[in-house]
C-alpha cells in the first residue's frame, strides 16, 4: 500500500521467484512511496543485501511504481535490485545509496538498461546505476 516502509536488518534480502511462481506488487504514489530501506538508526550504503527477482516470477505480477529502494547492496550482494531471467516493471522509483550497483541485470532476459535509467532516478550508488553482467 502507498506509504508502506519495509526495513531490512543486516544480511537480509527479499527473493522473489526463487523456486515457485511468484509476484510482488509495490505501488506507491508521488506523495506516499513504498520504501525498502535499512533498519539501522543511521543508515549507510550496504546495510542490507538486495531485492532479487529471478526466473520463476510471473513477470506481469512484479511491479515497482513510486518506490524508494535505499541502502542495499551489502553482505556479498553487488546491487540493491538484482534481476535475472525476469522482466519486472520498475518505473518512477528512486534507487539510492547502494553499496554496489543500483540495479544489476543478468541471464537470458531482463528489462532494457536504458529504459530503467530513463524511467527511474538514481543517487549515490557506489558502483553506478545499472549494470549488465555477461
Amino acid at each position: 500500500a502507498p506509504g508502506t516502509v519495509i526495513q531490512f536488518g543486516d544480511d537480509a534480502y527479499l527473493h522473489v521467484g526463487y523456486t515457485v511462481s511468484a509476484g510482488l506488487i509495490a505501488e506507491g504514489t508521488v506523495a506516499d512511496p513504498v520504501t525498502f530501506t535499512s533498519a539501522q538508526a543511521n543508515p549507510q550504503p550496504g546495510d542490507w543485501r538486495h531485492i532479487y527477482i529471478s526466473g520463476a516470477v510471473v513477470d506481469a505480477q512484479v511491479r515497482f511504481t513510486h518506490c524508494v529502494i535505499e541502502y542495499g547492496g551489502g553482505v556479498g550482494a553487488v546491487e540493491s535490485i538484482a534481476i535475472e531471467d525476469a522482466l519486472p516493471s520498475i518505473t518512477s522509483c528512486e534507487i539510492n545509496y547502494s553499496g554496489g550497483w543500483g540495479i544489476s541485470l543478468g541471464g537470458g532476459e531482463y528489462p532494457s538498461p536504458t529504459a530503467l535509467e530513463s524511467q527511474n532516478s538514481f543517487t549515490g550508488n557506489a558502483s553506478g546505476d545499472v549494470h549488465v553482467f555477461q
